[in-house]
Parts: structure tokens; sequence; C-alpha cells
């Protein structure tokens, strides 16, 4: 990570910053799903699952994370590891959750790997490692799971 030869973008601060966007992106994403559960009378408990099957993300910070994406895959690896963790530990957001967000996130985006779908963030049941997976025509980038 940080800033490679020549290279005008120090990119352990950029995915610092990416990564600290996208995990207020995805507790604002919470905020909102247990608001429209409260307006319906159900009350979440702390131990409620939150059954959202994504979050959204703004535009900007899916475009930044599709960036990170395209030019530094391993580094944007290590992001998504680390937002995916931070996410369940700190918030309670489940894996599955975060990982459908991200992938919906670099989807949307249009650009990332040249034009392919996004990632599709998939734990190797063997290993336990998780793996960001592209469409068959795309590259996989193995990161470890946090």
């Amino acid at each position: 990570m940080g800033r490679q030869p020549g290279s005008l973008i120090p990119t352990d601060a950029l995915a610092k910053t990416i990564e600290h966007a996208f995990r207020d992106e995805l507790a604002t994403g919470q905020q909102l799903h247990r608001a429209d559960r409260d307006r319906e009378l159900h009350l979440a408990g702390p131990d409620d699952a939150d059954d959202d099957t994504f979050y959204g993300i703004t535009p900007g910070v899916a475009r930044m994370l599709g960036w990170l994406v395209r030019h530094h895959p391993a580094t944007a690896g290590r992001v998504i590891a680390s937002i995916t963790g931070e996410a369940e530990r700190r918030r309670g957001i489940p894996r599955g959750v975060t990982e459908q967000s991200v992938s919906t996130a670099l989807s949307l985006d249009g650009r990332t790997r040249r034009g392919c779908a996004g990632a599709i963030p998939q734990p190797c049941p063997d290993t336990g490692r998780l793996t960001l997976t592209w469409p068959s025509r795309c590259r996989e980038t193995r990161i470890a799971r946090t």
C-alpha cells in the first residue's frame, strides 16, 4: 500500500478514506432501515438481525471504491474485508448485507474491471478467506478475511 513511484495519489490515504465513507454509508442505511421498521410498529430489539438484502451506497463512494478495485485490486480487497468485518463487529450488520452492498455499489460503478459487473465477495468454504470474484472474463483477487 502507499504511494507508488510516479503516482500522485496516496493510495493508503485514499483507501482509508473510502473505507470510512463506505462504513458511514452502511451505518446510515442501517439507521434508515431501523427507522422504517419502528414506524411500522415493529420495534427493533438489540438481538434483531437486519433482514435487508443490501444498503444503498451513494454514487460518489461507489465510484471511488470502483476506481480502487480497478487500479489497486489488492488494496481494494483489504478495504472490503475491513469494511465487512468492522460493519459486523461495530454495527451488527450481517456479512451478507455488507457483501451485497459492496457488490451492488460496484455494479453501479459500471467501469469496474473493464466493464464487468461488480465483484461478488464470497467466503471460501475451505480456507475461510474472503474472495472477490468477478464474472468469468475477469480475474479474481483473494483477500484475508478479517
